[in-house]
């Protein structure tokens, strides 16, 4: 209803030529539209764009689409738009996937891309918090995973060392989700991105806090982008239900169920983002807009014998959701909003059934009640930067009629004007007249107290141009450390022993059998571990034994033509008294005794032995 409501704000102060708004903007024409409910389905958003491209406007076809709600509509409605040429905004499809100006040739949008969510927590990570090391933890969705590989490439491009890249179905199995946060667990890096659906994001959080990597004073910053901040209550029924996910597999396998407490203190310290919904400090002319906005007449259904709205919708007004009210039947005390699109249909009256025998239902804005969303600004802004590249194509070619190419050119180079969510355009810096919109995109930056699971504290508002601004130059970060002190981005780990490979300290793996690494600390990997005397091969797990009789005294031989034929031999020589701590010299002449006469007959240039084993060389242990 919000953003519907957006969109028709601009079509009527566009169209009116006398409130001083907009007014040289399509001066001769006038702003005609048809609605089409696409139900969140992907199938009704294909079908519906079909119609827009045939029988609309009484065959005649739009010039123009606004919508519909969502990434994956807007690519089902994309296929079908793009094939006519017809030029298709979007108020609220965010994934970075639409970006691609092959697959969606026609598309653009007034929000900013999801890759930005990456761009920006890059930037807060290593620019703002100083850090160098990062793990990135996806769903497998089309947001989440497009949104991952963006957040990937800027860490690159900033010099920020990616130690962990994870992906999680949307619906895990319990056990994919604790190898994942195992993952995390032996990686020495603390500082987690997330990008996930809200329900998706709950799940790995709770498994998180089972596994210690996430909580009060855990030492790991969680950053959280805006499908999960925008959506707090339904990450905490993922963390709190008993069977969060049924898809997921057994309850028994499910990470333990935490409380609503537990919930809340364990958020303490994480940062993220979530859109901008006040774009006060991004347009002169967003307060003023808002005022206009809130003024405009009710449609939400009046009661005429008792005046206000209609009493079924009192309940649905006084909800988050505002504005909106689909519940109160029309009959002798509802009487619907009687607005109706060019086509003749019924805005505000809604068929909820598709039951012709039962009453309709009023559907609309309680404008008075001051609440909007954050697309609504985004639709309004769609609608007007259409009507810009409109006005250009009337101008420079003085025709009443408005052909696709040109109308998507102008809007991809020529629309640029101060909307009510700030600089509007579509040329993007590398000058190759993509639709994404790179100039006012900001993100309102947030940081959790370990208070409220849901009350997310704002800290200041980061654009592409400036950065992070603080709302307050003085905001210190709550961080998930026992001190509150800001953790370092990097466990210290006691090293890896010798013959072992990893990270350190409990992340230390023992060579397989065969391999050996000679070497101690933090950095090695199974490559490190070489064939061992006695095997030839690759190294780590290819490493083969030498064929019976034959050996080889080097670490790391390749081939098995290093395996010569050899006599082995145990020197059981005593050398060291570990009763009384002393050095036996006796000892030491027998060791040096048996391994001349190895030396010597190993030899078979000295002139001494050279015919006993002539083919054979004595290895010995």
């Amino acid at each position: 209803h919000n953003n519907l409501a957006g969109a028709l704000h601009a079509i009527t102060e566009i169209n009116d030529k006398s409130d001083g708004i907009w007014d040289d903007v399509l001066p001769d024409t006038t702003i005609v539209y048809e609605w089409y409910n696409s139900d969140y389905s992907a199938a009704i958003a294909m079908q519906q764009a079909i119609e827009c491209v045939t029988t609309a406007f009484g065959g005649t076809w739009a010039d123009v689409v606004l919508g519909p709600y969502g990434s994956g509509l807007t690519m089902s409605s994309q296929l079908v738009l793009s094939t006519y040429d017809v030029p298709q905004i979007s108020y609220a499809a965010t994934s970075p996937t639409l970006s691609d100006t092959n697959e969606y040739p026609t598309f653009s949008r007034t929000p900013p891309s999801d890759a930005y969510q990456g761009i920006a927590s890059v930037d807060v990570i290593s620019n703002v918090f100083g850090w160098k090391n990062v793990i990135s933890v996806s769903g497998a969705d089309g947001y989440s995973a497009a949104g991952a590989i963006a957040f990937e490439r800027s860490a690159l491009a900033e010099g920020v060392v990616l130690s962990r890249s994870l992906q999680v179905n949307e619906r895990p199995s319990y056990s994919s989700l604790t190898t994942a946060v195992n993952a995390i667990v032996s990686s020495n890096t603390r500082i987690v991105f997330m990008m996930a659906q809200a329900s998706t994001s709950g799940l790995i959080l709770r498994e998180a806090y089972s596994q210690g990597v996430f909580g009060s004073d855990s030492g790991y910053v969680w950053f959280l982008t805006d499908a999960a901040t925008t959506a707090m209550g339904t990450v905490l029924s993922s963390m709190t239900l008993t069977d969060p996910c049924p898809d997921c597999g057994e309850v028994a396998d499910a990470p333990p169920a935490m409380t609503e407490a537990e919930c809340a203190a364990a958020m303490k310290g994480a940062v993220g983002m979530s859109p901008v919904t006040d774009f006060s400090g991004m347009s002169s002319i967003y307060a003023a807009w808002t005022s206009r906005f809130a003024s405009q007449v009710d449609t939400v259904g009046a009661d005429p014998s008792a005046g206000g709205v209609c009493a079924d919708a009192v309940s649905a007004l006084s909800g988050d959701s505002g504005t909106s009210m689909t519940n109160a039947p029309m009959g002798d005390t509802c009487v619907c909003s009687s607005e109706v699109d060019s086509a003749g249909r019924p805005l505000w009256q809604l068929d909820h059934d598709g039951d012709a025998s039962t009453a309709d239902r009023c559907s609309g804005m309680a404008y008075s009640t001051g609440y909007m969303n954050g697309y609504a600004p985004y639709a309004y802004d769609g609608i007007v930067a259409f009507a810009q590249a409109a006005d250009f194509v009337v101008d420079a070619t003085d025709s009443s009629s408005f052909d696709n190419d040109l109308l998507l050119a102008a809007m991809r180079s020529n629309v640029t004007f101060e909307g009510v969510t700030g600089q509007v355009e579509f040329t993007n810096r590398k000058g190759d007249n993509q639709g994404d919109r790179e100039v006012g995109v900001a993100y309102n930056i947030i940081n959790h107290d370990g208070n409220d699971f849901q009350t997310l504290t704002y800290v200041g508002m980061w654009t592409v141009d400036a950065g992070l601004a603080y709302t307050d130059d003085d905001y210190s970060f709550i961080w998930p450390t026992s001190d509150g002190s800001k953790p370092d981005d990097k466990i210290t780990l006691e090293a890896c022993p010798v013959n072992y490979y990893g990270i350190g300290g409990t992340a230390c793996t023992v060579c397989p059998d065969g391999a050996y690494n000679p070497n101690s600390g933090n950095t090695y990997t199974i490559d490190d571990c070489v064939c061992s005397p006695g095997f030839y091969g690759a190294g780590g797990f290819d490493c083969s034994a030498c064929p019976d009789g034959t050996y080889t005294a080097e670490f790391g031989s390749a081939d098995q033509s290093a395996c010569a034929k050899s006599l082995k031999v145990c020197l059981l020589v005593p050398s060291y008294r570990t009763s009384t701590g002393a050095y036996d010299s006796g000892g030491h002449n027998r060791l040096a005794g048996a391994v001349h006469a190895i030396n010597e007959i190993n030899d078979k240039s000295d002139g001494i032995w050279d015919d006993l084993l002539p083919d054979t060389t004595i290895v010995y242990e």
